[in-house]
Order: C-alpha cells, then structure tokens, then sequence
C-alpha cells in the first residue's frame, strides 16, 4: 500500500527525490531542476517535484554553505565592488567624501536618509542596509510567496552558487534577492 502511494507520486524518468548527503547528489538536483527549467511548460507534477528539489537542495546548502548575514557596511563594500565604484563616487549620494569615508571605515553608521539614497542609487531593498539576521529570512519567505515554485528555485540555486564564489560579486534586484 505504501509503495503504492510513493509510486503515484513519482513522475517517469525521474527517481524519487531524497534527503541530499553529497555534493555529487546536491549537482545532480540542481541540474535536473535546470533542465525542468530549460524545457518549460510544466504540468502541476512536475511543478510539485521541482519544488521538493528546491526544498532539499535548500536544506542541504543551508547546512553545508552557510551564509552568515552581511553587514550593512559588508553590503554596501559588496555593491560598490559589484558596481566598480570608488569612495567619491558616492559622494553625491551620502553627502561628502569624509562622509563616505567615515562610513566605510565604520566611524560613521548609516542613517535613514543615506539607506533611502543607498537604495534607490543600487536599486534595492532599504532593508539590506539594516543589521538584522532575521531579514535573510525575511526576504526569502517573501520571495516564496512572490514568485512561483520553479522560479524560486532557480533563483535560490543561482544566488548559492554566486554566495559560494564570493559575496563580493553578487548583485541584488528590487526585493534584495539575489538575481
């Protein structure tokens, strides 16, 4: 009877996904979540397996590649790195060179108007300029309700591949989620 039930909740060609315990197994799920991805038009199945990948690579990755929470000062170093941009660059934005300087040499916090400027000059959150290790949580619980399950996956899967590399690197879009 239980096989029964698993075997009505498997699709054909696929196995029946399980708790991830190697990097090798961890690959093969992003990969066959790509190719979901890539060949579009899902069926409701599929929709529902791509979400249990993503739920399992989630949980996986979580534990094995944490990714402590940023700074605001760590986030604004990474935008400005992410965006080639130098201290006078943002003097326009934050006031003055000394204030950019106070700021990145952490004599200086952010205020309120500096995150609204910070925000719209890189186009995301105010959020991500707060010290908070709940926002992370935050802004991936609200993505989940925002975008479809393929969609976040796909997004989840790219933005742990960029955090893995460095966080130097990665960009944010409008809701602070990796892109």
């Amino acid at each position: 009877m239980i096989a029964t039930a698993i075997k009505g909740d498997t699709l054909a060609g696929f196995d029946t996904p399980k708790p991830i315990t190697s990097d090798a197994q961890n690959e093969r799920y992003i990969s066959a979540l790509l190719e979901m991805e890539h060949r579009g038009h899902l069926t409701a199945a599929e929709k529902k397996y791509a979400e249990v990948l993503a739920l399992l690579i989630e949980a996986y990755e979580e534990k094995h590649y944490p990714i402590r929470a940023a700074s605001p000062l760590e986030v604004l170093a990474g935008l400005m790195s992410a965006n080639n941009l130098k201290q006078k660059d943002l003097a326009s934005t934050l006031g003055s060179e000394s204030i950019v300087s106070e700021i990145l040499s952490g004599r200086r916090e952010l205020n309120r108007r500096h995150i609204e400027r910070l925000s719209k000059r890189f186009k995301v959150s105010p959020e991500v300029f707060f010290e908070s290790s709940t926002n992370a949580r935050r802004r991936r619980s609200t993505s989940r309700r925002t975008y479809n399950c393929i969609d976040l996956a796909m997004r989840y899967c790219r933005g742990m591949a960029v955090f893995r590399n460095t966080m130097a690197t990665a960009t944010f879009d409008a809701t602070g989620v990796v892109p």
